[in-house]
């Protein structure tokens, strides 16, 4: 359990800066899975207090291993009702992104059609349209 903890310590630092931990979720998820080990601690990144740390996070677990889809869907949906816009519709695209593993947020993506920004809108009705694409592929 040490040893983990020491290895999460290293991968993302515990200071308050959230970029630094935005920056290696990322780029552990553009790793897909050669960075399968960085799981359990990219876990706890989607817990954190950032919201874009918390998207990073999330859409790395999925690009590390596709079965974490159901739980970064989960996190991901969680953001579609930030109050910053870009969150917002970095959510949409990252939920757009998973396919239809994402089928869960479809309600919650459904709100976004009557949201005030008209980015958010069609970003919304094409996540839903891809969603409901990837299904119908299955």
């Amino acid at each position: 359990m040490r040893a983990r903890r020491e290895q999460e310590s290293r991968l993302f630092p515990t200071a308050n800066d959230s970029q630094v931990r935005w920056r290696a979720a990322w780029a552990l998820g553009e790793m897909g899975p050669l960075a399968e080990t960085a799981i359990p601690a990219i876990r706890g990144l989607v817990k954190d207090k950032s919201a874009w740390v918390r998207l990073a996070a999330a859409s790395a677990l999925v690009e590390i291993d596709p079965k974490e889809a159901e739980a970064a869907t989960g996190v991901i949906t969680e953001l579609l009702g930030h109050e910053d816009v870009d969150v917002r519709l970095a959510a949409v695209f990252g939920l757009g992104k998973i396919g239809a593993e994402a089928a869960p947020a479809i309600p919650a993506l459904g709100k976004l059609l009557a949201d005030s920004e008209a980015n958010v809108r069609r970003a919304a009705y094409d996540a839903v349209t891809r969603i409901n694409h990837s299904r119908s592929e299955s």
